[in-house]
């Protein structure tokens, strides 16, 4: 008897399901992470199901003990074994009450050695309390099993300089090859004396001098004295990446930032942070010195409700030694949120005073893009030139820029001539106490040469402002006002809309082209 049409379509289905089956692809082991590679806790490291031979360490939170997988079972490790200095193993308690800082001082000595036991210190689940600060060695990293690892500034802390870790770096012998990774600092700010005399790096819970390739992953830092993390002195190849760095700075101290870093920065990376509720600026870059602070970004962080500045570029003091301009050159400012701080949202200032030799502070080939700005008590987004310092070839683009308590974007110079090239195009600028978008307008009577703003949205309501949304005035040379979509906006003084004035040196090649204007109010 013949196969039925049914028959027949059920069997070659069948059979391309079998084929399909013994044609799926086997699938590949998982990534290293995925099998447990690193320092990891467990109540019982029997759970962790995929070890891989020497690579796997286990905190066995049931035992209390580092252990390591040697190919057939998890076995207690010590630092001739893995390499890895635990710091129970040196004597520290990990309870909260007894001074752990010694101990943890003898893993980090053990650790800066060539020995079989170099490199790596470990800092299990538990409270540490620091009765005085910790040194960090080149070659060396300092790793917890999370923020449950927390080293906690004693009150009774009998160092004040580099309040929990430090290194001892020089000119010319750099601290090197440094990784910070997955625990907290607990600054202890409540309870730890303000030093007499504080200066900008004392009783900062990090303070990093002349350091070179160094990481810092995942850290809490909080509650400390003066900053979070203070990193000095020409640092080069620093990556910061993820972390929370929150409530720095007691009252009286000299600053109380994040994050901060001064002297000569160089190749360097804020990533992927929490920065918030710090008693002065958020993130702070301060390129003072005699060499040029350069090739940086700040990039996706969260900069909330600091007191003053969210993101802070600022004042490249030029030495009396410096035979060069000195420049803030080459960064970026780059898909940021930065909200509710008490001043500006984001600030590039340079205002210091040259040198006898007339060399002076530079900020130039610099972009601020993709950043949300919204909330902060006074201008959004403020590109600053005073006194002698400069400001060269800046990208404003792409921001939105919403309800900041002063103007949104603010463009601002004392010496028109000593601002240039600054481009402010594409961005979303609404709902900000002052002018939308101004050109020096607001607060000197001198205009800035060759800035364009272009293709740029602003809505507003009709509240009686007495500013413009898109205003520029003094004397402009090069200036374009275009593309621009002005609504509902007003002024007491001026009109709405678009005004233009000259108050002083005249005005040249300019043009107001592209617009529109609608229902702007002449109060």
């Amino acid at each position: 008897m013949g196969m039925t049409r049914r028959a027949w379509l059920t069997g070659a289905v069948g059979g391309l399901v079998l084929l399909a089956l013994w044609w799926t692809p086997r699938p590949e082991l998982p990534p290293a992470w995925a099998q447990g590679v690193g320092i990891l806790s467990r109540q019982m490291c029997t759970q962790i199901t995929s070890p891989v031979t020497g690579q796997t360490f286990c905190f066995e939170g049931a035992t209390n003990t580092l252990k390591f997988w040697n190919g057939a079972t998890w076995t207690q490790s010590n630092a001739t074994q893995s390499g890895v200095n635990n710091v129970r193993d040196y004597g520290a308690a990990g309870n909260g009450t007894a001074d752990d800082a010694p101990a943890i001082q003898r893993a980090l000595n053990a650790a800066s050695v060539t020995s079989a036991n170099a490199g790596i210190v470990y800092v299990p689940p538990g409270q540490y309390l620091l009765g005085s600060r910790l040194t960090m060695y080149s070659n060396t990293s300092l790793l917890g099993a999370g923020w449950g690892s927390v080293l906690r500034v004693a009150p009774t802390i009998t160092t004040t300089a580099g309040q929990a870790i430090i290194t001892l770096g020089a000119s010319v012998v750099r601290t090197r090859n440094l990784l910070l990774s997955d625990f907290q600092i607990d600054g202890n700010k409540a309870n730890v004396a303000l030093d007499g005399s504080p200066t900008e790096y004392e009783q900062s819970c990090v303070n990093l001098d002349f350091v070179a390739s160094v990481t810092l992953r995942n850290l809490y830092v909080h509650d400390c004295v003066e900053n979070g993390l203070y990193i000095n002195n020409s640092p080069a190849n620093v990556d910061i990446d993820g972390g929370t760095f929150a409530d720095n700075g007691k009252a009286g101290a000299s600053a109380g930032r994040g994050i901060a870093f001064s002297v000569s920065p160089t190749y360097f990376r804020i990533g992927r942070t929490f920065v918030t509720g710090n008693r002065t600026q958020g993130i702070s870059i301060q390129g003072e010195g005699g060499q040029h602070a350069a090739s940086f970004t700040i990039v996706n962080n969260v900069v909330t409700n600091n007191t003053q500045d969210g993101i802070d570029l600022t004042d490249n003091a030029t030495s009396g030694s410096a035979t060069q301009d000195i420049m803030m050159r080459q960064w970026a400012i780059v898909g940021n949120v930065v909200q509710g701080n008490g001043r500006y949202g984001i600030r590039v200032s340079q205002q210091g005073t040259a040198n006898a030799s007339g060399f002076y502070s530079l900020a130039r080939d610099g972009i601020i893009a993709g950043n949300t700005v919204q909330g902060n008590t006074s201008q959004g987004i403020l590109i600053n030139q005073n006194s002698d310092g400069r400001i060269a070839s800046i990208s404003v683009s792409n921001n939105v820029v919403t309800t900041n308590g002063g103007t949104g974007i603010d463009v601002s110079a004392s010496v028109s001539s000593r601002i240039t090239d600054v481009f402010v195009n594409g961005n979303h600028v609404m709902g900000n106490t002052g002018a939308e978008i101004a050109q020096n307008g607001l607060r000197t009577t001198e205009g800035c040469n060759n800035t364009d703003v272009n293709g740029t949205f602003m809505a507003c309501g009709t509240a009686t402002r007495v500013n413009t949304r898109l205003m520029a005035s003094g004397a402009h040379t090069n200036t374009l006002l275009g593309y621009s979509v002005v609504v509902n906006s007003s002024s007491s003084l001026y009109g709405g809309g678009i005004s233009w004035y000259t108050n002083s040196g005249g005005t040249k090649g300019w043009a107001i082209e592209n617009n529109v204007t609608v229902g702007n109010n002449i109060l």
